[in-house]
């Protein structure tokens, strides 16, 4: 094979010097070596991230499972709480109206006679309540209402409208008594 080459002598250029070319050559070679580790190293790390992302959103579950457990534990102990509540309140609650029954009577005259009682408890236990009473004289309504203002578990005393009915001899008095009770803590 024949080489024709049809430059001029003087426009071709011989590598004047080697050591150039090869050093360019080994810092391409370094360049493309730091880089290549770089990467290698990068792709390694986001490898580990990946691992280490995948344990934790295993863990994640497992702990939402054991607080999604929680969680209903506690759901049901404050369901069981308000239910214990309630008991304790109906406990409480019960000895309210006997106590309130035993506390009236003890203040009601001899000489009177009840006919008709409406009460109302509030949330405090305090009873609220209304007689319609007849006595057999005006005195018995004084000694009611003396006795009751000085009780200890009775308070908010009034004394509505007295009406006298029957014979002028014989007299009657129709009246209606409002009050509230509260009764008092049992002394230990």
């Amino acid at each position: 094979m024949i080489r024709i080459n049809l430059l001029p002598q003087s426009k071709i250029k011989k590598s004047e010097h080697p050591e150039v070319v090869a050093l360019a050559q080994i810092l391409l070679a370094l360049i493309v070596l730091f880089f290549g580790a770089q990467y290698f190293f990068k792709t390694l790390k986001l490898n580990n991230i990946k691992n280490d992302l995948k344990i934790a959103k295993a863990e994640h579950s497992k702990y939402q499972a054991i607080i999604n457990e929680l969680n209903t534990i506690k759901a049901v102990t404050a369901e069981l709480e308000t239910k214990k509540n309630l008991i304790n309140n109906l406990i409480a609650a019960r000895t309210v109206y006997p106590i309130f029954m035993e506390n009236l009577l003890e203040h009601l005259p001899k000489t009177m006679w009840v006919t008709g009682l409406q009460t109302q408890m509030a949330e405090d236990r305090t009873v609220s309540f209304s007689i319609t009473a007849t006595a057999l004289d005006i005195y018995t309504i004084a000694d009611l209402v003396k006795v009751t203002e000085s009780s200890d578990v009775i308070s908010k005393v009034e004394l509505g409208a007295i009406s006298q009915t029957g014979d002028p001899a014989n007299p009657m008095y129709n009246f209606t008594f409002r009050a509230a009770h509260k009764a008092l803590p049992p002394q230990k």
